[in-house]
């Protein structure tokens, strides 16, 4: 199947990165259309994949073609690749947050298949995490392509669509609330005494074998934070003062903000 990248920066480069790496795609296979001409030329002899002077081309050669622009630029966009899109069948893969089926479909001005991806950056190391979901036009086939795609580089879940807001916080989101933590322990760790360096890989390596446990295992996450704390320890000394500041509290804040402001997209 012939790739198409209509926008490649950050999230879009992380997918595009990841499948080669991960031979999901041939450089050969994929074409990319990015305004920003320093950034394509940086993917092309980057990827050595094939560039397209304008939409046109990348329509031309695409079978399936991921939408990997802002959300504010689809209304443009979209009216304007529609027209080459009723002359051949085209997948399209839209990644961009808050923009439904019924929504990208209404803007290409015509009955297409559409799936709705929303990934995450960690997508370019092969541990992203991704969620999918199909308007009724496109086939088993076509989904299953996708869900291999994302599966090559990292996980992906179906969802219904009335999830994607919550999804996109808690995985979309959670990666840079992530950052924060461990940027804020290793600071911590300074004010004590250690090199930054050295404490943010400590606290990075803690915190993704953390997450690894949690993943392997069956105990509830309150089962491992009992496990952890020693009756009159210095864990249980940091968990208390965690929940004085209202640490629950506030990333249920933080999941809620970004939930808003994707529906308000």
């Amino acid at each position: 199947m012939k790739i198409g990248f209509i926008g490649c920066g950050n999230m879009a480069g992380a997918i595009l990165s990841g499948c080669l790496q991960k031979d999901f795609f041939k450089p050969d296979d994929v074409m990319v259309y990015e305004k920003d001409t320093d950034r394509l030329t940086y993917i092309i002899n980057t990827w050595g994949v094939r560039g397209a002077a304008d939409t046109r081309e990348l329509m031309d050669f695409s079978d399936a073609v991921i939408l990997g622009v802002k959300p504010g630029i689809l209304p443009a966009l979209l009216p304007e690749i529609g027209p080459a899109a009723s002359k051949k069948a085209v997948l399209f893969i839209s990644i961009a947050a808050g923009q439904s089926l019924a929504r990208i479909e209404e803007l290409l001005g015509q009955e297409a298949s559409v799936i709705r991806v929303m990934p995450n950056l960690n997508a370019r190391i092969g541990e992203g995490v991704a969620a999918v979901c199909a308007n009724s036009r496109v086939t088993e086939e076509e989904k299953q392509f996708v869900m291999d795609m994302f599966r090559a580089i990292g996980i992906a879940r179906e969802l219904p669509e009335e999830q994607f807001s919550v999804f996109t916080a808690i995985s979309g989101c959670s990666p840079a609330f992530t950052y924060m933590y461990i940027d804020a322990l290793a600071r911590a760790a300074v004010r004590l005494g250690m090199n930054k360096k050295l404490a943010t890989e400590i606290a990075a390596a803690a915190v993704a074998g953390s997450a690894k446990t949690l993943s392997q295992s069956k105990a509830h996450a309150w089962e491992l934070i009992d496990q952890v704390c020693t009756p009159g320890g210095s864990t249980i000394e940091g968990i208390s003062a965690l929940q004085v500041g209202y640490f629950d509290a506030v990333v249920a804040s933080a999941v809620n903000a970004c939930v808003e402001k994707d529906k308000r997209l």
